[in-house]
């Protein structure tokens, strides 16, 4: 006898899908299987007791009213789903007629159920383990998260905002068992123990938050800002870098880190790089272009050997370090997921404890109050002063009218020192090649050296920078305006967008930072109309500044049209300039504590997913304690752009965020540690020698050392949360950084491992436009980095104990202006920097015009 010549009755999707959707493998479906048997309660049992043995988490749920099966499946899976219920039912219909229809306490035909009398407490009951799919049926406590439905109405569903190794991961914390509905409207949760379920659906309602709250329309540029000191009303001009002076151009220095295949990134800076210049009163570019004395550099002689005094020779050392023979060879397909411990076992090795930095200063120069050192200030060094930016997007220059006018000379090609570490680096990166037009090499006509003459240098007495005022000097003090020096409505900004960026922020485990980087700005996007042709003064390209300032907005919000250098100087006496940087009063403006100093060994790897996708990531070494830490290396960013119109240098502010990849990358890294060995040197940098198995299917990318100095001033802020007293303390921290690059002198595959031997760079005749060493400058807030530390030990679905207002803390605004007041009395860093880019610093001739139009000369 046939158990059930059933019929489905489909019932429209909840989820809003059209029916032509439907028809798609992947789509959800939901319908109501009928049939001509009733089942009994003891029938329901039978029935998903025996489901359960023959299949896994199928969402089918009996209806004891309309006597059939509620279903939720894909629907490539209908058929297949209503095929085993008949089966089923089928057997248990066939079981119940050898014993007797009649008396059966499981199934009764349809017919025979409304004739009959049936007394109270006959009704079916459905117990609620069976309202769960199977695995979460057999748990003890059963559970059910929903989506929330603002997010479920849009067709946001938990496979967008709990991806399958999320939900993993919230299983083994909360040792639950979690199962996703077919229409991704909700979450099953399985559990031994209420607690576990409770903490699971903790964590879903955490996570979905985090989804909720995180901005979709930020841009990697969020705002550019103009910092006139306070001057609002004078007219501002967009001026090409080169345009009538190279000392700019050649002080514009490119880290390979931050903006790959510089050979291609430099001919865009000296064809399309715009400055903003001021112009008040409307002076001619010839007379303003005359004045020679606006810059004066910082050091007199740009060949000075000077080091940086809290990393020279005699005042720090490296500590040695043998490798330590731990090595397991891993299998094909052994995991990498490993804890990290501390490396501990060699210390007896290490040298003893070196002097304190302050100890070797040089003694306070004439005019200036005695050096304070602060040598009880246990405020932590952070060992990283910013986090480089990979997988950027190379710029492709924008077609232009005079592209076709400029001719350009192809220099000799050079053999690159960097070759063996930077080979096919971030290609994978790169999807925006430049076309032939574009490339500075591939331009045909070439003009003979004669016609080509050099752009005089004159040292000193050149004119540095040409978006600065006609009376200013190095270190000069701004002129008192009535405006703010710092405009409210900037910081009105930064600290709204600072509130949406930072609210999913407090359920964020890994790594944040809000730092404020130093470095020079490059316009590459403004339209060229507007810009002042070289040797022109047109009144009409006179802008107000606000003007300026929303159109640089609209044409930079990514990042390829706005390059931003943090690359200062290379001169260690430029270095001391900062650290030493003293008020107007003449009282220093930092403090050098006793424990300011660090140093690591950096090591940017490149391993791929299992889906074949590069992930790069970097392992930061510490020098002395040989501690580590490894977190993903990407070139997301959130930045607040402030060009300093009056100034040389300009800073930005920067919110990243990156993953702690211990988890995964723990047991490279650990391999890594034990095997490095560190060989001490005469000159300073030591030799670097790693090994690792080839199994790991990693890349070491390159190798630097970072010396970072750490300064300390206290402040008091002013809060704007009323829940917060008026005034409370905070710690600005400057952090000069020293960047070593070094050469991977060679690599040899022993066996399953590969070794690798780095050193420093003894010189760079070959490539000279790479730097080799160099200075960064970042500031950071202690109320936001200690803050942020609750983030790094942060579990998956938790949040954080500070709360959204921390942007209301006013550290932020303090942050701004102390970052004004070191980009004031810095014009005269980097005067010396040259990124050897001589090919580039000619005159090209002059480009011809329509008739009656005097030709003029275009530089590059």
């Amino acid at each position: 006898m046939a158990a059930s010549q059933s019929t489905s009755e489909r019932a429209r999707s909840e989820t809003g899908n059209s029916v032509t959707s439907r028809f798609h493998d992947a789509e959800p479906s939901e319908f109501i299987l009928s049939s001509n048997w009733v089942l009994w309660t003891n029938g329901v049992k039978s029935f998903y007791e025996t489901l359960y043995e023959r299949s896994e988490n199928l969402e089918i749920q009996y209806d004891p009213v309309l006597h059939g099966f509620r279903i939720k499946c894909l629907f490539k899976d209908e058929v297949k789903v209503m095929s085993l219920i008949k089966d089923i039912l089928d057997e248990i219909v066939q079981t119940e007629d050898k014993k007797g229809l009649e008396t059966s306490d499981k199934v009764i035909g349809l017919e025979d159920w409304r004739k009959k009398t049936r007394r109270p407490g006959e009704e079916t009951k459905v117990p609620n383990k069976y309202l769960f799919p199977r695995d979460v049926a057999l748990c003890d406590i059963r559970e059910t998260w929903n989506i929330p439905e603002q997010l479920f109405q849009k067709g946001i569903t938990t496979s967008s905002i709990l991806p399958e190794s999320v939900l993993s991961e919230v299983q083994n914390l909360t040792d639950t068992v979690l199962v996703v509905s077919s229409n991704g409207s909700a979450v099953y949760i399985g559990a031994s123990k209420s607690g576990g379920a409770d903490k699971a659906k903790k964590k879903l309602d955490t996570l979905s938050k985090l989804f909720l709250l995180t901005p979709r329309d930020m841009a990697q540029v969020i705002q550019i800002f103009l910092y006139s000191e306070g001057d609002r009303s004078t007219l501002g001009e967009y001026r090409f870098l080169a345009d009538g002076n190279d000392r700019l151009l050649r002080s514009y220095v490119l880290d390979r880190f931050d903006w790959p295949q510089t050979n291609i990134r430099y001919p865009v800076i000296f064809q399309k790089g715009v400055t903003v210049r001021l112009n008040p009163n409307n002076e001619p570019w010839e007379e303003t272009k005359s004045i020679s004395n606006t810059i004066l550099p910082t050091v007199k002689d740009g060949s000075g050997k000077e080091e940086f005094d809290a990393f020279k020779l005699n005042n720090w050392a490296y500590l040695r370090k043998e490798a330590v023979s731990s090595f397991v060879p891993l299998r094909p397909d052994t995991s990498t997921a490993q804890s990290l411990p501390n490396v501990t076992d060699h210390q007896s090795m290490l040298r003893p404890k070196i002097e304190h930095w302050v100890s070797g200063l040089p003694a306070p120069r004439e005019n200036k109050p005695d050096l304070i050192i602060q040598t009880g200030d246990p405020i932590g060094v952070e060992t990283r002063n910013s986090d480089p930016q990979l997988g950027g997007v190379p710029y492709s220059p924008a077609r232009q009218q005079e592209n076709d006018a400029i001719h350009i000379s192809t220099p000799p090609k050079k053999h690159d020192p960097f070759e063996n570490l930077w080979k096919e680096y971030r290609e994978a990166a790169t999807t925006k090649p430049l076309r032939a037009s574009d490339n500075c090499d591939a331009t045909s006509s070439r003009l003979d050296e004669e016609h080509r003459p050099l752009i005089s240098h004159s040292h000193e007495t050149d004119c540095r920078s040409f978006h600065i005022t006609m009376n200013q000097k190095a270190g000069s003090r701004a002129v008192p305006s009535i405006f703010p020096d710092i405009n409210p409505d900037m910081m009105t900004f930064m600290n709204k967008s600072l509130g949406r960026l930072l609210a999913p922020l407090r359920m964020w485990p890994g790594f944040i930072d809000l730092r404020l980087d130093i470095g020079r700005f490059c316009f590459l996007n403004v339209k060229k109309s507007h810009i002042q042709r070289p040797g022109e003064d047109d009144d009409e390209k006179h802008y107000k500044l606000d003007r300026i300032q929303n159109e640089l907005n609209k044409k930079h919000s990514e990042n390829d049209k706005l390059y931003f250098t943090r690359v200062l100087t290379n001169l260690g006496a430029d270095a001391n300039y900062i650290a030493h940087m003293t008020k107007e009063d003449g009282r220093p403006m930092w403090h050098r504590p006793a424990n300011g100093r660090s140093s690591i060994y950096e090591f940017t790897c490149r391993s791929k997913t299992v889906n074949g996708l590069d992930i790069d990531f970097t392992v930061d070494i510490n020098t002395e304690s040989f501690t580590s830490r490894v977190k993903q290396f990407k070139p997301e960013q959130n930045c607040f752009a402030v060009y300093c119109t009056k100034r040389a240098w300009d800073f930005q502010i920067v919110l990243s965020v990156s993953q702690d990849l211990n988890d995964i990358c723990g047991r490279f890294v650990n391999d890594l540690v034990h095997s490095l060995r560190v060989m001490p040197k005469n000159d300073g940098l030591p030799e670097l020698e790693v090994s690792y198995d080839k199994n790991y299917d990693i890349e070491i990318l390159a190798v630097r050392t970072r010396n970072t100095a750490c300064c300390t001033s206290h402040v008091s802020i002013k809060t704007t949360n009323p829940t917060q007293s008026a005034l409370h303390k905070d710690v600005q921290r400057l952090y000069i950084t020293e960047v070593l690059e070094m050469d991977r002198l060679n690599k040899v595959e022993c066996g399953q491992h590969i070794q690798l031997k780095f050193a420093r760079y003894k010189n760079n005749d070959e490539c000279p436009g790479v730097p080799l060493k160099w200075y960064e400058v970042s500031l950071r807030s202690a109320t936001f980095s200690e803050a942020f530390q609750q983030n790094e030990k942060l579990e998956l679905g938790d949040e954080t104990k500070w709360t959204p207002e921390l942007h209301k803390s006013g550290a932020v605004e303090e942050l701004v202006r102390k970052a004004a007041q070191v980009v004031k009395n810095m014009d005269g860093i980097g005067y010396w920097n040259d990124n050897h880019q001589d090919e580039l610093l000619r005159s090209v001739a002059p480009v011809a015009r329509p008739a009656g139009d005097q030709g003029i000369t275009k530089f590059w």
